[in-house]
């Protein structure tokens, strides 16, 4: 009888760690795709804002690769103190998508390419309310998109965990 206890206690801690596991890490990075992983958070200390506020997103890029170095560019065009080369994806509280556009800017060609060495991790600060207005109460979400060059031979595109932004008054 001791047996049996022992195994369904063993079924039940199988059962059971998972589920806390998952949710330790839920959304902290998006999947895993050309060997690197996006995620974002906001820089505030915590997700609730007040409307019309500046949101700063920090944008980080891990090189999931254990022997290839991924080339990441980023234009030198620079809209309030952010670099422009990320496609974002805004949806406000009502589900509308806001995404904007970021302002036309002449960067004639300039930039820089960051090179993340295998395990290695590369932060990125952009404005997100200068691409679009964050002036309703509510939660809105948002997903960043990314290319990048694993090698010199091919271009992927990664995207971020999804990120809720709550506004308040």
């Amino acid at each position: 009888m001791k047996n049996y206890y022992w195994l369904l206690l063993i079924a039940l801690i199988a059962h059971v760690f998972p589920v806390f596991a998952d949710d330790l890490k839920t959304n902290d990075w998006g999947q895993a795709f050309c060997n690197a992983q996006m995620s974002i958070k906001l820089k505030s200390a915590n997700n609730l804002l007040r409307t019309n506020q500046p949101v700063i997103i920090a944008i980080n890029i891990k090189n999931t690769s254990s022997n290839e170095t991924i080339s990441v560019y980023q234009s030198l065009a620079i809209l309030n103190n952010s670099f422009v080369n990320f496609s974002f994806e805004v949806n406000s509280p009502s589900g509308e998508n806001i995404s904007g556009k970021p302002a036309e800017l002449f960067n004639g060609g300039s930039g820089a390419i960051y090179q993340i060495a295998p395990g290695q991790t590369k932060e990125f600060e952009y404005a997100l309310s200068s691409l679009c207005r964050f002036d309703k109460i509510g939660t809105y979400k948002t997903i960043a998109k990314k290319r990048l060059w694993p090698d010199t031979n091919k271009q992927c595109q990664i995207t971020s965990n999804p990120l809720e932004i709550v506004i308040s008054q």
